[in-house]
C-alpha cells in the first residue's frame, strides 16, 4: 500500500523529470522536491499563522508570567512553589 501510494508516483516523476532534462537526475531530484513543497505550501502556511497567532498570545501573558517566575524565585517551601505553579496553570487555562 505504501508502495502504491507514494513510492511509485515519486519515482515516476522522477524519471519524468530525468528524462525531460536528458537523464540528469539532479535536476529531477530538485524539481520534485520543488513539487512536494508547493503541494504541502498551505499546510506550511497554516502552520506558521498558528504560531503567529500563540505567540501573541504569549506576549500577552508575558508580564504575569514574568511576575510569577520573579515569584517562584522567592518562594522558599515546596507548598509555596506548588501554589504559584498553579496560579500560572490557570492563567494558562483562562486564555485558552
Amino acid at each position: 500500500m505504501f508502495d502504491t501510494f507514494f513510492v511509485k508516483p515519486f519515482v515516476y516523476l522522477l524519471n519524468f523529470f530525468a528524462d525531460t532534462f536528458q537523464g540528469s537526475y539532479g535536476v529531477s531530484i530538485v524539481l520534485v522536491t520543488l513539487v512536494v513543497r508547493f503541494c504541502l505550501l498551505p499546510l506550511f502556511y497554516k502552520q506558521q499563522k498558528q504560531q503567529k497567532y500563540i505567540q501573541a498570545k504569549m506576549l500577552k501573558l508575558k508580564p504575569d508570567l514574568d511576575v510569577f517566575q520573579q515569584k517562584l524565585k522567592e518562594a522558599k517551601t515546596k507548598e509555596q512553589r506548588q501554589d504559584i505553579q498553579q496560579q500560572m496553570a490557570s492563567l494558562y487555562s483562562e486564555h485558552q
